[in-house]
């Protein structure tokens, strides 16, 4: 079984989990994933991550949107829609998005 595959069925598993520290490890998982991966997706799979990085980054706290933004703030393929809704949190989140993201205009 190849490690993406592994990578892939822990992310399921932590998907299961309804407790705040298991869901902040599937943000961080799906997030990194999408770090190593996502400038060899398709448009509707970077979609695809951008939702499921938006709905769990809604329930977290400004510290774990803070480190998504932090991640994806250099990437010139992060979705848009992701890039614009942290950019509008607050300014501890917002700030390495404004000052980074090639996505903002």
């Amino acid at each position: 079984m190849s490690d993406a595959v592994k990578e892939l069925e822990a992310l399921i598993d932590l998907a299961k989990e309804p407790s705040s520290e298991k869901r902040r490890s599937l943000l961080r998982g799906i997030t990194d994933s999408f770090v190593q991966n996502g400038n060899e997706l398709s448009v509707e799979q970077s979609h695809s991550y951008a939702e499921i990085m938006r709905q769990l980054s809604a329930d977290m706290e400004s510290e774990i949107s803070g480190e998504l933004a932090l991640k994806l703030a250099p990437l010139g393929y992060s979705p848009h829609s992701i890039i614009q809704a942290l950019a509008q949190d607050e300014i501890q989140v917002a700030r390495p998005l404004l000052e980074q993201s090639p996505v903002l205009t």
